[in-house]
């Protein structure tokens, strides 16, 4: 498994889990002391919402479930009537059609 692999599931365990200790995440993935910098460095870098825990482990601080995509916004259905989001012309036009 490579190290992308390794981080991709470290990154679901603390959002299951919430936090991790270091020597759980070594003995876990079979990492060496060096490896595990390099991970460590990299969640940190790349994930705003993981933080160290004073070196004993990783704590998730962000939400457990992803935010929404702007495209997530297309397949949910409108909360507003439509009335409020048809542009005036359209809305007098199904209007005169009715």
């Amino acid at each position: 498994m490579d190290l992308y692999e390794v981080s991709d599931q470290v990154v679901a365990l603390l959002q299951k889990r919430g936090r991790l200790a270091y020597s759980m995440l070594k003995r876990q993935f079979a990492l060496d002391d060096d490896t595990l910098e390099d991970l460590k460095e990299d969640l940190l870098y790349t994930h705003p919402q993981i933080v160290d825990d004073h070196g004993r482990g990783l704590i998730w601080n962000g939400a457990t479930e992803q935010a929404a995509t702007p495209n997530d916004a297309f397949l949910q259905p409108q909360a507003r009537p439509p009335a409020t989001y048809t542009p005036q012309h359209l809305a007098e036009r199904i209007r005169a059609e009715q």
